[in-house]
């Protein structure tokens, strides 16, 4: 067996020294992007964090313990870590946190100074145990809420909180390793049977307690500690199988039982179903994780702060967002380098209650940051436990400290000889410590692809989706200045400026065109233009090497200014024409889908104060409402353009076909007239019908056509579909009535523009667009397209160049 070497002096010190720099660095550089005025208390309490690990080596050397230089250096590489998670979102908190840390390396010296620690554990196990057991049960009586979460969780001492949930899970694996280790037989049966189950009881006793609490995430780190345990001490694995059945169906009953267990699994199966409620929290994690991509954004650059409790649920998240996932992945694999060294100091560990005392702790320290991870990558449901050593909560750094104290003291390697042969019990737990270490790097691996999946893989998706990155983008671009928006020639049609009191604004130059170029607020939000390019427009499409830098520094980026298809000229000469009335105009190029001009009537000033703001969302003509894509209406004797193509396709008629214009004829009792016919002019053929706009013919014509080849030609055009446009658009429909076209009525009605249709603008212009295009219906879209588009083929090129042809004829 391979004994654990002791680093070299030189080795601690060069180690030691580079996390000194990181917990100075760190820290300061979040703090100072931030650009606070540090209170000047906090300034004495970071100098003081800061020379701890160099102080500790110090203190170690005095009492003559040996300090394992990988465990110690990733312990303090993760507090950094945290304070900066602390530093950046609940910047008030560092100093406080900054003393539990204190506290916590203080109690870590006194574990490593406590004469005949090992021996006072092991023999008064049961002590220690039912000590935990009265604080936890002293919260149902006079335990405190400070949190706010409706759970007295914790007691109050000297001005302090503390959690003892914490201490009784220590407790519990202290008392576990202890029975473990000397439970193989007794003097009497009674007795060998009561050290059998002992650890069982006692591990049930501990989960209990805290199911009472209605906090269950302690239940499972108490559950986990003691199947590792369980597992290390070389208990059959068919008993084992055995207990996790019994825990799973227990943790049903649980669930099925408890609110807060039912409102995680659900947020965790779909938190997009409760986006502004129960989901919100882990949106914003997303969101965050998403918004880091690779890079990140640099500290002070993202906005983590959207994420609820992001300094005790989500630090993960907040690293995720602002060191991206070169820093989640460096969280994962210091938590990796921390845990398979504590295994490995177990394995060399001599004594079989040190070993599985050792084992079981990093055990829980490894578990216990897989479970809160997981809950942040939706890999499991979140269970309200925090990350060790990185996550803000006093009881919990308290404790973590002291575990880590317990597995420095007791991690004594074996100083056997190697001629000697390694006991068969040992070989077994050295085994299973393997197959356990095996595990838990697998379950770090998949955290890693998760953070991946989250942050590269989905990225894009969730940065587009307004339900996790709309508060995101708002306050994001609140802060910074956003480039211009052009026209095609390159007019400006919305600028930034800065207003008299410092703040930044936006104007814009062209009100008619509100519905397209859009607003940006940061109360009232953002549409058109200005929100489908709000990325680009801060010039953060996709995070970088140089914007990590300048965050660093708390330099801005480059604004990026975004040009838009619209032509000022065509959309002003749209304007003129409409005078003002209610309606909409859409203007577009048939090759390439390409928006022109879009006018919506009536429009609005985005720059009227809150009070006739209110009152927008009031008025009954909907000055909000872009009915270019989003308002349907009759189309009339427009849509017997669609009726035409469809007759020409199915070809029941040519352009130069015989047709005639009846003033009226009746359908099924029906009358149906037309009087279109210009003064001195004579319907002769189909083509005069559609010049004329000849309702009577069209209405016969429905009829000869038939429903199907109508919705047919319908869904060709995609008026049954919304259209794929950046802005937000609806989908047509050519009844609301059941049946309604099976009627001839309904039929001949539909046929020339009446009945139950409704189509947007927008839908007919693609109409347009499509015939001008030889049949093919262009994707619209807001922004220069050099290339010609394709969404659907609605017709073959012959009948759409007829169809066009009779279009011109006049």
């Amino acid at each position: 067996m391979r004994l654990i070497a002791a680093p070299r002096p030189r080795d601690d010190v060069v180690a030691l020294l580079l996390v000194t720099l990181f917990l100075a660095i760190g820290p300061s550089t979040v703090w100072l992007a931030l650009a606070q005025r540090s209170p000047d208390s906090l300034a004495p309490m970071l100098a003081v964090v800061v020379l701890l690990p160099g102080a500790g080596l110090l203190m170690a050397r005095l009492l003559r313990c040996h300090l394992d230089t990988v465990l110690l250096a990733s312990t303090w590489a993760l507090t950094a870590l945290g304070m900066m998670v602390v530093a950046r979102v609940r910047p008030a908190l560092l100093g406080q946190h900054a003393t539990w840390v204190v506290l916590g390396w203080c109690a870590f010296l006194v574990v490593l100074w406590l004469p005949r620690l090992p021996e006072l554990l092991r023999r008064y196990r049961a002590a220690w145990f039912g000590l935990a057991c009265l604080l936890v049960l002293a919260t149902f009586v006079i335990g405190e809420d400070p949190t706010g979460s409706g759970h007295r969780l914790w007691l109050r001492l000297a001005g302090f909180t503390f959690q003892p949930a914490e201490a009784l899970r220590v407790a519990t694996t202290v008392f576990v390793a202890g029975a473990l280790a000397t439970s193989r037989g007794g003097t009497t049966a009674l007795r060998g049977l009561g050290r059998l189950l002992a650890p069982t009881v006692v591990a049930g006793l501990g989960i209990a307690l805290v199911v009472l609490q209605r906090d269950l995430g302690p239940a499972l780190l108490i559950a986990g500690s003691f199947i590792g345990l369980y597992f290390l001490a070389g208990r059959p694995v068919r008993v084992l199988v055995i207990g996790l059945v019994v825990f799973a169906i227990g943790a049903s009953l649980v669930a099925s039982t408890s609110s807060t267990a039912r409102e995680r699994i659900g947020v965790w199966l779909d938190p997009w179903a409760s986006a502004d409620g129960t989901g919100y929290q882990s949106l914003q994690a997303l969101g965050g994780l998403a918004n880091g991509d690779v890079l990140g954004t640099g500290p002070a650059n993202g906005v983590p702060t959207l994420i609820p409790a992001a300094h005790t649920d989500y630090p993960f998240a907040v690293i995720g967002e602002e060191w991206g996932l070169l820093g989640t992945l460096g969280v994962v694999a210091l938590y990796a380098v921390l845990v398979t060294r504590g295994l490995q100091l177990a394995r060399a560990t001599s004594g079989r209650f040190e070993r599985l005392l050792v084992g079981g702790l990093i055990v829980g320290v490894g578990l216990q940051f897989l479970l809160v991870t997981a809950g942040t990558l939706r890999l499991l449901p979140l269970t309200g436990i925090t990350s060790p050593f990185v996550s803000y909560g006093g009881s919990s750094t308290l404790m973590s400290w002291v575990s880590l104290g317990l597995i420095v003291r007791h991690a004594q390697p074996a100083m056997r000889p190697p001629s000697l042969p390694i006991p068969a019990g040992r070989q077994r737990t050295n085994r299973r410590m393997e197959a356990l270490g095996a595990l838990l790097l697998l379950g770090f691996a998949t955290i890693a692809l998760g953070a991946g999946y989250w942050q590269v893989a989905r990225g894009p998706e969730l940065r587009a989706d307004s339900r996790v990155s709309g508060g995101r983008e708002i306050a994001l671009a609140a802060r910074a200045p956003r480039g211009r928006i052009l026209d095609r020639h390159g007019a400006v049609l919305a600028a930034t400026e800065t207003r008299p009191d410092g703040s930044l604004g936006r104007t814009y130059t062209e009100l008619g065109a509100v519905h397209i170029v859009g607003y940006f607020d940061p109360e009232r939000g953002a549409i058109g233009a200005e929100a489908v390019a709000s990325r680009q427009l801060m010039g953060e499409e996709s995070p970088t090497t140089g914007g990590a830098l300048r965050g660093l520094v708390r330099l801005p980026g480059p604004t990026e200014d975004v040009q838009l298809a619209l032509d000022l000229g065509i959309q002003r000469a749209a304007q003129t024409a409409m005078n003002g009335a209610p309606g909409a105009a859409v203007a577009l190029d048939p090759r390439t889908g390409e928006v022109l001009a879009l006018v919506s009537n009536p429009g609005f000033d985005p720059g009227i104060d809150d009070r006739a703001w209110d009152g927008l969302r009031s008025r009954p003509d909907s000055p909000l409402l872009n009915r270019a894509t989003q308002g349907l209406y009759t189309p009339g004797s427009t849509f017997k353009t669609v009726t035409l193509a469809s007759a020409l396709a199915a070809r029941l008629v040519e352009p130069a076909t015989a047709a005639q214009c009846p003033e009226r004829v009746t359908i099924l009792g029906v009358p149906v007239t037309s009087r279109n016919e210009p003064p001195g002019k004579t319907t002769r053929t189909v083509r005069d019908a559609y010049a004329y706009s000849c309702n009577t013919f069209f209405a016969t014509l429905g009829q000869r056509l038939g429903a199907p080849r109508l919705e047919e030609t319908s869904r060709a055009f995609g008026l049954l579909d919304a259209p794929p446009f950046e802005l937000p658009s609806e989908a047509g429909r050519l009844y609301s009535t059941p049946r309604f076209l099976e009627d001839d009525r309904g039929l001949a009605a539909t046929a020339f523009g009446q009945g139950e249709l409704e189509l947007s603008p927008l839908q007919l212009a693609l109409v347009a667009a499509g015939i001008a295009n030889d049949g093919v219906v262009p994707a619209p879209t807001l922004f220069p397209r050099a290339e010609p588009s394709e969404w659907r083929r609605a017709l073959s090129p012959e009948v759409a160049r007829d169809l066009a042809q009779v279009m011109e004829y006049s």
